[in-house]
């Protein structure tokens, strides 16, 4: 996916909308693939909203333009 390099310091829950719904997406995505607890689960999603752009490179595929 591929990201404006404006955005790569900001949280996730600081980007535009329309932009965090396609990132947030792809991280629920990625999180419901693990063997996780389902409240480990929402944790880890919480704290991904919680995160900058950068940081969550290694969980989804992030392009920085």
């Amino acid at each position: 996916m591929k990201i404006p390099k404006i955005y790569r310091g900001e949280y996730l829950c600081c980007l535009p909308p329309e932009l965090y719904h396609v990132i947030i997406d792809a991280v629920e995505i990625a999180i419901s693939k693990l063997y996780l607890s389902e409240n480990d689960k929402k944790e880890a999603l919480y704290n991904a909203n919680c995160e900058k752009l950068y940081n969550l490179t290694d969980a989804i595929d992030l392009i920085f333009i």
